[in-house]
């Protein structure tokens, strides 16, 4: 299949583990999958753990899913009341309401608001050392191209370039409809 035409094919839902909803939230370093093209045109080095990850957020009350790959990230202590704040939010549709939250904990998502829904919760990625308790200093230098396997084909530059974001997952409210 030539690589143009996989933009066309939908994501190989096989591939996907979905998180049991006991263990949520969960906070990844991931980029969103869209197509087979998504699946294919990176790979994440097997040290960092990657995962193929399907999560369920509601649309018109009807429970979607959402297709990540990336790998889980280890929170510091100080950032884990704020995400218990957010999966306990009542009011999960209001990203005023989000950010003022972030903004009491120096954070922000200015550059990602687009994947905020009912169960993900973006955090702009410039964030990433400070909640994180792992060093990810020279992945950030490389433009996280140190995480990524190297391509054994000759393929465009572009292609190998990877939107992360940091994404908060947990249980979207449709479960409980």
């Amino acid at each position: 299949m030539c690589t143009t035409d996989m933009i066309d094919q939908p994501v190989s839902t096989q591939r996907y583990t979905i998180y049991d909803i006991n263990t949520l939230p969960k906070t990844v370093l991931c980029i969103s999958v869209k197509n087979q093209y998504d699946e294919n045109r990176l790979s994440i080095k097997s040290k960092y753990k990657p995962k193929y990850i399907s999560h369920f957020q509601t649309v018109n009350n009807i429970l979607q899913p959402s297709y990540y790959y990336g790998i889980e990230l280890d929170i510091k202590d100080e950032y884990l009341s704020m995400i218990r704040k957010i999966t306990e939010s009542k009011n999960r549709s209001d990203i005023t309401q989000y950010n003022k939250l972030l903004s009491m904990y120096n954070l922000t998502c200015n550059t990602c608001y687009g994947y905020y829904n009912d169960s993900t919760w973006p955090i702009d990625l410039c964030h990433l050392q400070q909640i994180t308790t792992r060093d990810y200093s020279d992945e950030i230098e490389t433009g996280f191209s140190k995480m990524l396997k190297s391509r054994k084909y000759k393929a465009p530059v572009y292609t190998q370039l990877a939107n992360f974001n940091i994404l908060v997952l947990a249980k979207s409210i449709g479960y409980d409809n």
